[in-house]
């Protein structure tokens, strides 16, 4: 979260709302999916022409008068879509397209909610409610393989996985999900360094053995071949320490991209890898070793897995692409912008500039676009902010009103609708927690007490325009993939 002086923060939401107008969403028949320059895949759309009543609680930003780029798209089986416009305002005759898909939808729920299988079911029945398309959550390594192998066979525990995908396969829920798996936590035996961890070609160690992470996430990536589950995420966060990494260790997390995806791809030809998490603005060195990173911001953190040899071992990257407490970027441009850095003394005063999350992701789609990785989809697997219910005190930096996370949230939506190469949308999180001392647990759409906020209103009104007819439950993953 970012840290600013409240008058500030104040008088920028101020600005920001005579900037945003009450969202009337208008379908129309539209053969303009998601473009940019040069862009030669894109998802197709079934477009519906209808008008709908007002998105309660949401604002669409300010078109300027350039019109958006457009390129040809390569129509991909049986993604539903609609296509919306902003109402113009008197000082514009251009408006901005949202094109939406079903798959555009997605909630990060928390660690563990896959494997707790007694309140599974109620969660999905509030996901299927709520117009949830893809979830992503956790299988840890050290729940599936909490014996060390030694020199034997290496013994799997399934029983957990096997009752989440059996109620996820279920009738009443076959079909209605889809499933990013975030593989992370070594159990404490292949984490012991007196075990042996086996030494890889980097300065610092990793905290683990690598090799052993690859072949166990193989193994699960096996297991769940034939499960409805094709999303494998390696690790979370592991440019930002403390936490399993002691400090961020780029080289060594290329080793275990290098390890991880011909393993993951040999069992499960048709899995998807994606680079696990990385978010935050900030590079800072690590109080124990000044001459290494607590922290590497996320955009630098790519580039530096490319400079250790990275492109080809991962098929999308995941992305945290929190812009808390502003939006994702000026409302008054059309389309996001890349802020370069221009002045360190100045550069985090720019809202929309180098402090601000989604401008780091999309200067990481202009790495990745440099490498030849352009077509590669961001998966925003995390955004939202913390609500002003949240208790005084705590992490997660300052809170935003509920009605001005519900505006955020919208207009995430609306500016990743834009891009092609922007893959779903996680909330984070699905409900509010009860630790104090954590600001990731006030993100929820829905309180404490199980009580909607208005961003929750405004997520399901926005999936109801895409709500999918039943032949279209089953369509393949690869149309939204």
């Amino acid at each position: 979260m970012i840290h600013m002086g409240k008058k500030r923060i104040r008088s920028s939401l101020v600005a920001l709302s005579a900037l945003l107008i009450p969202a009337m969403l208008v379908m129309q028949p539209s053969a303009q999916a998601k473009s940019t320059p040069n862009t030669t895949t894109a998802r197709a759309k079934k477009a519906t022409t209808t008008t709908v009543a007002d998105i309660p609680s949401v604002g669409v930003v300010t078109p300027s008068t350039e019109t958006p780029a457009t390129s040809a798209t390569t129509s991909r089986a049986r993604a539903r879509a609609v296509t919306t416009t902003a109402p113009a305002t008197t000082t514009t005759t251009t408006a901005p397209v949202y094109t939406f898909h079903r798959g555009d939808f997605g909630i990060t729920p928390g660690s563990g909610t896959f494997l707790q299988t007694d309140t599974l079911p109620q969660k999905f029945d509030g996901f299927k409610a709520l117009g949830v398309r893809f979830i992503r959550s956790t299988i840890t390594w050290n729940n599936i393989q909490p014996t060390d192998p030694g020199s034997g066979k290496p013994v799997y525990n399934w029983k957990g996985v096997d009752a989440f995908t059996s109620i996820l396969n279920s009738p009443k829920y076959f079909g209605q999900f889809r499933i990013i798996v975030t593989f992370e936590n070594p159990p404490s035996w292949a984490a012991h360094p007196k075990k042996g961890i086996a030494h890889v070609a980097c300065a610092e160690q990793p905290p683990f053995d690598l090799q052993q992470y690859a072949s166990a996430a193989a193994a699960l990536a096996g297991h769940l071949q034939n499960q409805n589950i094709r999303v494998f995420e390696l690790e979370n966060s592991p440019n930002i320490t403390p936490g399993v990494w002691a400090h961020a260790n780029p080289c060594a997390y290329t080793q275990l991209l290098k390890k991880s995806y011909p393993a993951i791809h040999a069992a499960y030809p048709d899995a998807r890898v994606l680079v696990g998490g990385i978010g935050g603005v900030k590079t800072y060195a690590a109080a124990d070793d000044p001459s290494k990173f607590a922290h590497i911001a996320a955009d630098e953190f790519l580039q530096a897995l490319y400079d250790n040899g990275a492109k080809g071992c991962f098929d999308g990257v995941s992305f945290h692409a929190y812009s808390s407490p502003f939006l994702p970027c000026d409302p008054k441009e059309l389309r996001c912008p890349y802020h370069p850095p221009v002045d360190p003394k100045t550069d985090f005063k720019d809202p929309y500039g180098p402090r601000n999350g989604w401008n780091r992701m999309v200067h990481a789609h202009l790495i990745m676009t440099q490498y030849g990785d352009g077509a590669k989809r961001i998966w925003i697997t995390e955004f939202s902010a913390a609500t002003d219910n949240k208790p005084p005190g705590g992490g997660g930096g300052i809170p935003v009103t509920e009605q001005y996370q519900s505006i955020m949230m919208v207009a995430a939506f609306q500016r990743a609708s834009q891009e092609p190469w922007i893959g779903p949308l996680c909330i984070y999180t699905y409900q509010d927690g009860n630790r104090e001392n954590h600001g990731g647990y006030w993100m929820g759409l829905l309180r404490l007490n199980g009580s909607p906020k208005p961003a929750y209103t405004a997520y399901k009104s926005l999936t109801a325009l895409v709500a999918p007819a039943a032949a279209d439950i089953t369509a393949p993953d690869d149309a939204e993939l």
